[in-house]
């Protein structure tokens, strides 16, 4: 330090100028206050975990219940309709639907989680059961039809065979076919405990046709068609659901085709222009010739 003689003042020299800043500017200012992290302010504070709530696992436990006891039903009770119950498998949709909806408002402070796992399985039931409420009626339908048209064939050859007591008749069988809709068929309207009459299935009726062969050979096509009318009268109180009708004579000479309820309703003279003959009976009568004649030589 050097003392200057007019102020008395001393002065400081050039190095501790220098080394008095560099002091100062390593020393920390006394106005700079230290940065603390206040662990108890709110925005520090750790966060609660919102709860979560899955939706889809009540619907599915109520489904798997309803699966076991429409199982157990089944198999205890013989006539049980499961494909009856199995149509209302749509209510697993309102189920799902119910419980998401009832979350969304009874616990919106929750989080909603989908148990997609959950609805799969409800969809793949909702499948299953669409298939089989599908499938076991169709099934069915087929075996009944297929008896049914079985039962009515033998009823109207029965009721046939009576009709014609006392006509020469050699063979006699009936064909009749119902709509092609084996699921009609496994419905509740056709249970096994309901007898159909033919005359009440003529709306079911897709097709049939009656054919007769006589045992007896007629000589003229006017004796046949009369023979053929005769027949007509007697099967038509019977009231078959269909008017086709095939009938022929044994030696094959003569048949006939009737499909509407006007021939059925014709007279002998008007019948014989249906009438068909056969080559054989042309020949002999004269009516079909001979291609190449032979000369004797």
């Amino acid at each position: 330090m050097i003392f200057n003689d007019e102020n008395q003042t001393p002065e400081t020299s050039d190095w501790s100028r220098e080394s008095g800043a560099d002091t100062a500017q390593e020393e920390p200012s006394a106005q700079t206050s230290p940065q603390w992290n206040d662990f108890r302010s709110v925005n520090n504070m750790p966060k609660t975990p919102q709860k979560v709530r899955r939706v889809g696992t009540t619907t599915l436990g109520f489904t798997l219940i309803a699966v076991g006891v429409l199982m157990i039903c089944s198999l205890l009770i013989p006539k049980f309709p499961v494909d009856m119950v199995l149509r209302f498998s749509p209510l697993i949709l309102i189920l799902i639907g119910g419980e998401i909806l009832y979350n969304a408002f009874a616990h919106r402070e929750e989080k909603l989680k989908y148990d997609f796992l959950s609805m799969f399985v409800c969809f793949l039931l909702i499948i299953g059961s669409a298939c089989a409420s599908i499938i076991a009626p169709t099934v069915k339908g087929m075996v009944v039809r297929d008896r049914l048209q079985y039962t009515l064939n033998n009823d109207m050859e029965e009721a046939a065979y009576n009709a014609l007591q006392g006509e020469k008749v050699s063979s006699l069988y009936v064909n009749c076919y119902l709509i092609d809709y084996p699921w009609l068929y496994g419905t509740s309207e056709f249970a096994d405990d309901v007898t159909w009459d033919y005359r009440e299935m003529g709306d079911y009726m897709m097709y049939g046709d009656i054919n007769m062969m006589l045992q007896e050979n007629l000589e003229t096509p006017e004796a046949f068609a009369q023979k053929v009318s005769e027949i007509l009268q007697k099967l038509k109180p019977l009231e078959f659901p269909f008017y086709d009708i095939h009938i022929s004579q044994r030696n094959g000479y003569f048949d006939i085709w009737i499909g509407d309820r006007w021939q059925w309703d014709a007279a002998p003279e008007d019948l014989e222009e249906y009438v068909e003959y056969s080559d054989e009976y042309r020949y002999e009568s004269g009516d079909l010739e001979m291609e190449g004649e032979f000369s004797a030589g």
